[in-house]
């Protein structure tokens, strides 16, 4: 039986509330921004306060972020012709758009941690073969599903990092510079996935039981990916190193309470969408920042902690 058929048999065909249309505010840009980071040799190894924990945790996510991006530009241009919304065609373009330039930032960003984390490759191999596994026991309107509910989890990261950008990333580099432009482009088109999946399919059941499949394959490779890399360079040995794990995922103050927050769990009402949490201010200051810069490629973390 495929995952489809499972959630078709086992779960009733609830309809959440669907608007059809395009509901990004008309003051996200949602524009398609050609960075071209480049990655200096003085760039310090533990870029994100001196901490191999944290900086691991943000190389790990860079792993997961090429395929999962080349996954959602293949299945939106797949199925823009089942879009009956003309502005949510439109959003769709300018969302893989974005998408193209985050895989192709983060490949860059990858290439440069497989010299010196030589089994990335094979992780990032295994993660596309389960992708790609998950995909072909499923059906169009499931891969839908699977995006909306990935593209959820990002906009949630994205919210959290900018929420709090100076606890997380502390120091201005092209790494904490990269992160906080691909944050902001998340919080930019996070309904577009979700909006093209009401107007295609908007079957509640499928977008909440693919959520925790997300979550656990998210967290999961996220988890291994970082464990791989401060084993390469004998951080577990420490009893230090094991302390800052269970801060930066456990309790108060932890990434999980920071991701996983009330405002999360609104995923799973049938009238969710994601603009129900209003956090464009989140992004206005990196917008009017970089729009005003003849240097394209950045905008200083100080300029926008200081805002």
């Amino acid at each position: 039986m495929t995952l489809a058929e499972s959630i078709n048999k086992n779960l009733p065909k609830l309809k959440a509330i669907r608007t059809g249309k395009n509901n990004t505010p008309a003051d996200m840009k949602v524009q398609p921004r050609k960075m071209d980071f480049i990655i200096d040799a003085d760039v310090p190894k533990y870029w994100a306060g001196g901490d191999p924990v944290k900086t691991h945790f943000f190389n790990a996510v860079s792993t997961l972020l090429p395929m999962g991006e080349a996954f959602f530009i293949e299945k939106f241009r797949q199925q823009t012709h089942r879009i009956s919304d003309p502005e949510l065609q439109v959003m769709c373009r300018k969302f893989c758009g974005q998408e193209g330039h985050h895989a192709r930032e983060h490949k860059v960003y990858n290439d440069y941690l497989a010299k010196q984390y030589k089994q990335i490759p094979a992780l990032e191999a295994r993660l596309i073969s389960v992708r790609n596994w998950i995909s072909s026991r499923g059906d169009d309107n499931i891969d839908l599903a699977l995006i909306a509910s990935a593209e959820h989890i990002t906009s949630a990261m994205g919210n959290a990092l900018l929420r709090d950008v100076e606890k997380w990333l502390e120091d201005d580099n092209v790494f904490s510079s990269m992160l906080v432009w691909h944050a902001v482009e998340e919080v930019e088109h996070k309904s577009v996935a979700h909006d093209i999946y009401e107007n295609i399919c908007g079957d509640y059941s499928k977008r909440i039981a693919l959520m925790p499949l997300i979550i656990g394959v998210v967290a999961g490779s996220i988890g291994i990916n970082q464990l791989y890399m401060l084993h390469v360079d004998g951080e577990l040995r420490k009893p230090t190193t094991w302390i800052s794990l269970a801060k930066l995922y456990l309790g108060k103050g932890s990434v999980t309470e920071a991701i996983f927050n009330k405002e999360f769990w609104k995923f799973i009402r049938p009238d969710y969408h994601p603009w129900q949490l209003d956090d464009r201010h989140l992004v206005k200051v990196w917008e009017e920042k970089h729009d005003a810069k003849e240097d394209m490629r950045s905008v200083k973390l100080t300029e926008v902690i200081a805002a």
